[in-house]
């Protein structure tokens, strides 16, 4: 969850490295979830996790809780176990085609 402190954003967003494999990698992870996300690429300073691995990999934004509507939302287990099963559906899938690459 991203904490600013602007009651004005909202929604979810996707960064990942963009490379064949971390593209795969995202595209996976987003099929499964229950939403549009705002999808960047992770090539500037900030994003050091993504930017300085080998391995694809995704940073996901599941909304801001300085919104209150998505607050709510991020706070509910449903949405909680939801948006961890997507992610983990997503893994899984990529693993599975991908493993040997």
């Amino acid at each position: 969850m991203s904490v600013l402190p602007y009651s004005f954003l909202n929604g979810k967003r996707c960064r990942c490295k963009k490379t064949p494999r971390g593209e795969k990698f995202r595209e996976y992870v987003l099929d499964q979830s229950d939403g549009l996300y705002e999808v960047t690429y992770a090539e500037n300073k900030t994003r050091y996790v993504i930017r300085n691995t080998d391995a694809p990999s995704v940073l996901l934004e599941l909304g801001f809780i300085s919104n209150e509507t998505e607050k709510r939302e991020l706070v509910s287990e449903e949405r909680q176990r939801n948006s961890a099963q997507a992610i983990a559906d997503g893994i899984i899938r990529f693993l599975t085609e991908h493993l040997d690459e």
